[in-house]
C-alpha cells in the first residue's frame, strides 16, 4: 500500500492544462518530483527530456521556481497561522500574583484574565473584505473574466497595498485589458499576482499624477523611455524603479483612462 501522498501546487498545474498546455503541466510536475528527491539536473537535460529548446527550458525552470516559492511560502504562513493561534489560544487562567482581598468580604480571590488570542489580529483583514465594495467589485469582476481568480483574501492583502494610489474606475479598465487581451498567451497570475508582481501597472492610463514637497506635478509617462513629461512641457526622468517607489508610497497616482503604457 501506497503511504508517501504528497501536496502539489494544483491550481497552478490546472492553470496550465486549462490553457493548453498540457505538456507544461507534465514538465513542471516531473521537475517538482526531482526537487523533491533532490535529483539535480542540467537546462540541457530537461531541455532533452522535455523535447524543448534550451531557452525555453530556462524559461519554464525559472517560472517553475517562482511558482513552488510562492506555494511553499503559503503552507509557510498558514504553518505559522496555526501554531500562533494554538499557542495563543484564548483560555481562563488564574494569576496567582495578583491575589488580593475583596475589601467587603475580606474573602481572598484570585483575578481571572482572558489571555489575547492575537492569532485572531492575523487576518484582521478578512472581516474586512465584505465591507469594501471597491475590492469586491474588482474581484467579482476578475472572477468573472478569469475563473482562477484566486484567494480573495491573499488578493485583498495585495490590494491594500495599492489602494490609495488608485482609482477603481481605472483599475477596473486594467483588468478588463488584461484579461481581454488576445496577445496574451494565456492568463497565468491569479488577482493577488496581478497585483504582487506589477502586471496591472502595463495596462494603466499613461497620465499620472505626482506628488512631491515642491507641489504637484501632472503630466505623461513613457515606461519604455523612462521619463515624465509635465504639462508645461518639461521633461523629467523617471525610472522604474523610482516609479515603483512612488506609486508604492502613494505619491503617485493614474488620473485617467487611457492606453497602456
Amino acid at each position: 500500500m501506497r503511504q508517501n501522498y504528497k501536496i502539489y501546487p494544483i491550481d497552478y498545474i490546472q492553470e496550465l492544462k486549462n490553457q493548453g498546455k498540457r505538456k507544461k503541466s507534465r514538465c513542471f510536475l516531473e521537475y517538482w518530483d526531482d526537487m523533491e528527491q533532490s535529483e539535480h539536473n542540467s537546462f540541457g537535460f530537461y531541455a532533452k527530456s522535455w523535447e524543448v529548446s534550451k531557452s525555453t527550458a530556462h524559461g519554464y525552470i525559472k517560472e517553475f521556481n517562482d511558482e513552488i516559492e510562492r506555494f511553499l511560502a503559503h503552507w509557510t504562513i498558514r504553518n505559522n497561522q496555526h501554531y500562533s493561534y494554538v499557542k495563543n489560544q484564548a483560555e481562563r487562567q488564574p494569576n496567582e500574583t495578583n491575589a488580593s482581598k475583596d475589601l467587603k468580604s475580606g474573602i481572598q480571590t484570585s483575578h481571572i484574565e482572558r489571555l489575547p488570542n492575537k492569532a485572531l489580529n492575523i487576518n484582521n483583514n478578512k472581516s474586512n473584505v465584505f465591507l469594501d465594495k471597491n475590492f469586491l467589485r474588482l474581484y467579482n469582476r476578475y472572477r468573472e473574466l478569469y475563473k482562477f481568480a484566486g484567494d480573495r483574501d491573499k488578493a485583498y492583502e495585495e490590494y491594500l497595498t495599492i489602494k490609495d494610489s488608485i482609482d477603481t474606475n481605472i483599475f477596473l479598465e486594467a483588468i478588463i485589458k488584461y484579461l481581454t487581451d488576445k496577445e496574451i498567451d494565456g492568463k497565468y497570475f491569479n488577482f493577488a499576482n496581478f497585483i504582487k508582481e506589477g502586471v496591472y501597472l502595463s495596462y494603466m492610463p499613461k497620465r499620472l499624477e505626482i506628488r512631491r514637497e515642491d507641489g504637484v506635478l501632472k503630466g505623461l509617462f513613457s515606461k519604455e523611455a523612462e521619463t515624465f513629461i509635465t504639462d508645461d512641457g518639461k521633461e523629467m526622468k523617471l525610472t522604474i524603479e523610482r516609479f515603483n517607489e512612488l506609486h508604492s508610497s502613494g505619491n503617485l497616482k493614474f488620473i485617467d483612462i487611457g492606453v497602456p503604457a
